[in-house]
């Protein structure tokens, strides 16, 4: 009686299991423990513990909610799964054990609680035990069916069969009796109003009894950018430090491709007139009251830049009365005209007035001036190329800048073959900071100043070493960092990865390294997949506002919240107004770029 007694008490759990929450308190874990009944309590409590919980912040937490078990009557052991690396530390400092997942049990049970609702409950499958009921086999002889009809012993089966003859044939005497049933075809107005009747009464249920609502949300998105140090480590002089495997570290490859050679073709500026000059005769005119002065080769000028030049010094007379004084001389062109083009022909000019650019007050050459009234001719053009000494100097400064600008040229498709041999994806790191270009060698042939030639070949060479890496290294590790760093609330959607920008912060050649910031830009938006555990939260927080309530009170509602960007709902049948007042009755549809 003992034993049967014994038997009949509930038995305890050998362990029980407790989800927590990430925004969990320590005082609300701990009175979900103490609410556990007498009768439930567990040799063992596991708290599963998500990441970046607010129990995992603290090792005081920990060793809190440790303390406040130990205080009880009989203390059960705490065992906390979590893979929160943090977590997982920080509760090995508590004295905790800590596992990363539950191992199966025959006798493991989950508290369900209003918090753990979303969380799906651990049932053993020896918790569930059923009784199997097995068909027995019957001791006596099996008759065959065939031959048990066949018996004609006058035993049941003969009974039977004389009394089912003897039914059907009252049954047939009965239906002789009966008149004949004839069917009528049915009223076809009768017959319309009656289906009509039956949609509508269909409609009726369908609107009162199965609405429905599904709502369609756009989780609100933003661009996020991360900056992060990397260091481009030359391989050949860092084989150590890449061997072990630094995160912030790129393998970098220096490309040195064979010297580059140009020969630049330099034009000659110089320019020698070999033509005639024209000349004809000016008429110098004085209209002040003084008489003037002007010496040889003074020159007259006219408006478009040509100038002439008096082959003898002359006096002119004073204005007299309303006459002024006048004097003829000859003139020559200039072979040059004030912009340094070879005059030539176009010193054959017809009438025209002149003015003395040596004359600086605007005054004096109002009253001193020039004017031929016959045509100036004899000018023809005939011009040779010389080189100056200025051309050498600035085909010296060309070719550097063309030497230089092929030697880059050269370096990426230099780079560009050993992509292809190689079956790499390299790229060269843009900054000239981390291009070391040599001193360009520029040949100029000997004895070309002033030699009439038109143009003049330079030869110029240059040596250029490049460094390279491959982008998908760095665009990884800017990924990762980017993901490490999101919103506890919220995921990474994309990375552009034709965004990766970066500069360079310091350079050492002594150990081949070069110090890099590099940004990275990806799309963050509000984790509301149902899921996920603020997806849960936020659509039950959804349907509890929104229940029975109208579609455009609804959605604006849902509109209005900070985790959502777009929401849109439709409702069955398409006519009802309002959202349906169950919960279940209500789908949520999560739509977006990250789906």
């Amino acid at each position: 009686m003992a034993k049967e007694k014994e038997s009949k008490e509930p038995k305890k759990n050998s362990q029980h299991v407790i989800y927590v929450e990430i925004d969990d308190e320590i005082t609300s874990i701990f009175d979900r423990i103490k609410k556990l009944p007498r009768n439930a309590e567990a040799k063992k409590i596991l708290l599963v513990v998500p990441r970046r919980a607010i129990l995992l912040q603290s090792v005081v937490n920990l060793r809190i909610l440790k303390k406040k078990l130990e205080s009880k009557e009989n203390p059960p052991r705490l065992v906390i799964v979590t893979n929160d690396k943090s977590g997982i530390l920080l509760a090995t400092q508590a004295g905790i054990e800590v596992i990363e997942k539950i191992q199966s049990t025959p006798a493991l049970k989950t508290l369900k609680t209003k918090s753990d609702s979303s969380h799906q409950s651990l049932l053993s499958a020896t918790a569930n035990r059923t009784e199997t009921l097995r068909p027995t086999r019957l001791p006596e002889k099996k008759v065959p069916l065939g031959s048990f009809l066949k018996r004609g012993d006058g035993g049941t089966v003969d009974r039977v069969t004389s009394t089912f003859k003897k039914w059907l044939r009252n049954r047939q005497k009965k239906n002789q009796s009966l008149p004949q049933i004839v069917i009528v075809a049915p009223n076809k107005q009768a017959l319309v109003t009656f289906v009509i009747a039956t949609v509508l009464v269909f409609l009726i249920i369908a609107y009162v009894a199965l609405p429905g609502a599904t709502i369609y949300l756009t989780p609100e998105s933003n661009r996020v950018e991360q900056s992060i140090n990397v260091i481009f480590a030359d391989f050949t002089k860092n084989r150590d430090a890449l061997g072990e495997g630094n995160a912030q570290m790129i393998t970098s490859y220096p490309i040195i491709p064979p010297p580059t050679k140009k020969t630049i073709i330099y034009h000659s500026t110089g320019k020698e007139s070999r033509g005639n000059n024209a000349q004809g005769t000016i008429t110098v005119i004085n209209e002040s009251p003084r008489e003037r002065q002007l010496i040889a080769k003074t020159r007259f000028q006219t408006d478009e830049g040509i100038v002439f030049r008096i082959t003898q010094d002359i006096t002119i007379p004073a204005l007299s009365g309303i006459n002024p004084g006048k004097v003829e001389v000859n003139a020559v062109a200039d072979p040059f005209d004030v912009n340094g083009m070879i005059v030539g022909e176009r010193g054959n000019i017809g009438p025209t007035r002149f003015f003395i650019p040596g004359l600086q007050n605007e005054e004096n050459r109002k009253t001193l001036y020039g004017q031929n009234y016959q045509p100036v001719t004899g000018g023809t053009t005939e011009v040779t190329k010389t080189v100056r000494a200025e051309d050498l100097e600035a085909a010296r400064k060309q070719a550097e800048l063309e030497i230089i600008d092929q030697a880059k040229i050269d370096l990426r498709a230099f780079l560009e073959r050993q992509n292809q041999e190689r079956n790499t994806g390299l790229i060269l790191i843009p900054d000239s900071r981390a291009v070391t270009v040599g001193t360009p060698r520029i040949t100029i042939p000997t004895n070309l100043e002033s030699a009439p030639q038109e143009s003049f070949e330079v030869l110029a060479e240059v040596t250029i070493i490049g460094v390279a890496y491959n982008p998908d290294e760095l665009v990884k590790i800017l990924e990762r960092e980017l993901r490490m760093r999101q919103s506890p609330d919220k995921r990474i959607v994309g990375v552009e990865a034709t965004s990766v920008t970066y500069k360079i912060v310091e350079i050492n050649e002594d150990t081949g390294r070069i110090k890099v910031t590099g940004t990275i830009r990806g799309i963050e938006e509000f984790e509301i997949r149902p899921e996920k555990e603020s997806g849960t939260r936020l659509i039950k927080k959804i349907k509890d506002h929104i229940v029975g309530k109208s579609i455009n009170e609804a959605t604006l509602f849902i509109q209005n919240l900070a985790e959502i960007d777009h929401v849109e709902i439709k409702s069955w049948p398409f006519w009802a107004p309002n959202i349906p007042a169950i919960p279940d009755h209500i789908k949520v549809v999560i739509t977006g770029p990250g789906i």
